[in-house]
């Protein structure tokens, strides 16, 4: 068997184990590179999610995977990337991975057939905030008397 041939299907393979276990929250992994290395392609997987579902002060979010699998630590690479499933699994529906400003919906999956049963929206906002009509907010609405009737200023209030 060719070894293109091979490393395409094991590419492949884990790109079936990511769909299984991440599809559930919407995420599908990212095809193969034509002639891309099983173990950067699993490094580039690993990237990606933890970038997509991974906050920044996280300490798998730290771990820089593509030099790991470079430098040929693959023993701490496969230990970190059976820590990353479930934390990107977890990480998935915390609002603080969506960038400000954004909503993202997550479908969720039935377990017995697959198809989609409820989709669920998050995000730093509440999407009742981008409802809102722009303009100024109203503070009052009338004119601060005193109590012979005289139009009081803001800053001369005794």
């Amino acid at each position: 068997m060719d070894y293109e041939k091979e490393n395409r299907d094991a590419c492949l393979k884990y790109q079936a184990f990511y769909d299984e276990n991440l599809c559930q929250h919407g995420t599908r992994a990212p095809a193969p590179i034509e002639g891309q290395d099983v173990n950067e392609y699993r490094a580039d997987c690993c990237r990606t999610f933890k970038r997509t579902y991974l906050t920044p002060d996280q300490d798998l979010y730290k771990v820089d995977y593509r030099r790991l699998v470079s430098e040929g630590h693959l023993d701490v690479f496969n230990n970190f990337e059976r820590q990353l499933i479930p934390a990107c699994r977890e990480g998935a529906f915390n609002p603080l991975t969506v960038p400000k400003g954004d909503i993202r919906a997550i479908p969720k999956r039935d377990g017995f057939t697959g198809t989609i049963s409820e989709i669920v929206h998050i995000g730093q906002d509440s999407f009742v905030k981008f409802m809102g009509r722009p303009g100024r907010r109203v503070q009052a609405f009338r004119t601060p008397t005193d109590h012979s009737g005289n139009k009081v200023g803001w800053l001369n209030v005794p």
